[in-house]
């Protein structure tokens, strides 16, 4: 087996993670957030965790600081030792200085803050797969790049030693000579080979490369740099990496001068746009080196636009509801907890509607499942249209959705809409431009911060309210008082 055969990391297409903490509610939310595109194991016992990790790997892990027995610290510290590419990614419910710093000379990439929002926990984990993939695609290079040069160098090595020791001998014989000669040329096709060897992995490489001076004149450019940035190669090799047409940010520039003039490696992602004005995302990667005692830079660049369109369709769809692409009631949770923050802030009022078609299930029974899938668009349409940008209405399953009404100053504000709603609601529907039917909704209404404080309360008693005008007749609307309860009994 080759160094390179030994030093190749195998990339996973999604990362396995494993969630540790001593609260088993905890556990399932974030299992709940991340489980319908990762996989995720959780458990309890950070003991039972590291018995796991000897067994199989896990690229992130998140744990939480403070549990009993074995700390998420010494957690992560063992981790490291056991699968040093492991992501370490810390829960708590704060985050002081100390514990910050503590926990970043163990190994820990980033923290999550409880409470957890959806948007931070998934960009938490994206952030966190990002990096660890960028950190093995650069290893993997690296392990090619490292190998080629072992070989030159060791050719390098070889031939210098020969000539050194046939120096000495210059006065032996003809044949002598001609037979060392004839080593040293043997040792040159093997330099021309390792250099071949060298230049064959940058040109096939899917990664643009380049390589610049100190004085930013390029040395080098890939056919694949030529084409990311949808340029000939002679231009590239023409531009100064200090030309807006290379690093096309102000930022990745100031990182490129920084690490040309202190060393080291650095990465940056960026948002720009094609020659045709077209959204385009570039991975940067930057590493300086030296050549004949000069400063030089390597610039990797990666077109990930394509990546980055389907991580936010993953989180669209685990957000929304397919049918009517309304959000579902992950996302409703949401931005109901973002309202009821709000209205804590601004001394405003959050109104929750549970909101009920009444004639659903007829008209599925009478017109069938796809003409029943029509009237569930067309009225998530209708309830859509009624309500403001800052206001929002979610499918909660079935034939029950939801509704957040924000910033609000009195109860006649959410009436005013309520009955917006009650009133487009009762005009016939045109389903599927082939049947016409017409239907009512019931709507309980729960309003922060007098009927509850917080997400599940105000959403349990609006749909109490909900059931009782279902028992009243249906077609209209009530306010939550303390003496509704829901009737499980109670349907369209």
């Amino acid at each position: 087996m080759t160094n390179a055969e030994s030093s190749f990391i195998e990339i996973p297409e999604s990362p396995r993670i494993l969630v540790v903490d001593d609260e088993e509610a905890v556990l399932h939310i974030i299992q709940e957030i991340l489980k319908k595109f990762y996989d995720v194991t959780i458990l309890q016992s950070p003991v039972d965790a590291l018995d796991l990790l000897h067994e199989q790997p896990f690229e992130i892990m998140i744990t939480d600081i403070r549990m009993d027995g074995l700390s998420g610290i010494d957690l992560i510290r063992e981790t490291l030792k056991i699968r040093p590419w492991t992501i370490p990614i810390a829960i708590t419910g704060y985050a002081s200085k100390d514990i910050a710093v503590k926990a970043f000379k163990e190994g820990v990439y980033d923290f999550l803050e409880k409470p957890f929002s959806l948007d931070l926990v998934l960009r938490c984990v994206d952030r966190a797969w990002n990096n660890l993939r960028v950190r093995m695609e650069n290893a993997n290079l690296m392990a090619e790049l490292k190998t080629a040069n072992q070989i030159l160098r060791k050719s390098q090595e070889d031939l210098e030693k020969r000539v050194a020791h046939r120096t000495e001998d210059l006065k032996k014989a003809n044949e002598n000579l001609n037979r060392e000669l004839t080593v040293g040329k043997e040792m040159q096709r093997r330099i021309h080979e390792a250099l071949d060897l060298n230049r064959k992995i940058i040109e096939s490489s899917r990664l643009g490369i380049t390589a610049y001076r100190s004085s930013g004149k390029c040395i080098l450019a890939n056919d694949a740099w030529a084409a990311i940035m949808d340029i000939s190669r002679e231009t590239a090799l023409s531009m100064n990496f200090r030309e807006p047409g290379v690093c096309r940010d102000c930022e990745v520039l100031q990182t490129a001068e920084t690490i040309l003039a202190n060393g080291g490696a650095g990465q940056a992602e960026i948002k720009t746009a094609d020659r045709a004005g077209d959204l385009l995302w570039l991975d940067y990667r930057f590493a300086s080196f030296k050549l004949e005692d000069e400063p030089h830079l390597l610039i990797v660049i990666d077109d990930i636009t394509s990546r980055k369109a389907s991580e936010a369709k993953i989180r669209h769809y685990a957000l929304h509801d397919p049918l009517t692409g309304l959000p579902n009631r992950i996302l409703f949770f949401d931005r109901l907890n973002q309202g009821v923050s709000r209205a804590k802030r601004f001394n405003t009022q959050v109104a929750v509607l549970f909101i009920d078609l009444d004639e659903f299930k007829p008209i599925n029974d009478s017109f069938g499942h796809i003409a029943g899938d029509g009237f569930l668009k067309a009225s998530a349409d209708r309830l859509k249209s009624c309500l403001r940008e800052s206001d929002t209405v979610a499918r909660l399953g079935g034939d029950e959705f939801g509704a957040v009404l924000q910033d609000l100053h009195t109860r006649k504000d959410a009436e005013v809409v309520v009955e917006r709603l009650l009133h487009v609601m009762k005009q016939p529907a045109l389903i599927n431009d082939i049947h016409e039917a017409e239907s009512t909704v019931s709507i309980g209404v729960a309003v922060y911060p007098e009927d509850g404080s917080d997400a599940d309360s105000l959403l349990s008693k609006a749909d109490a309210a909900m059931y009782r005008v279902k028992r009243a007749g249906k077609g209209f609307y009530l306010f939550y008082q303390n003496d509704y309860t829901a009737d499980p009994d109670a349907g369209s």
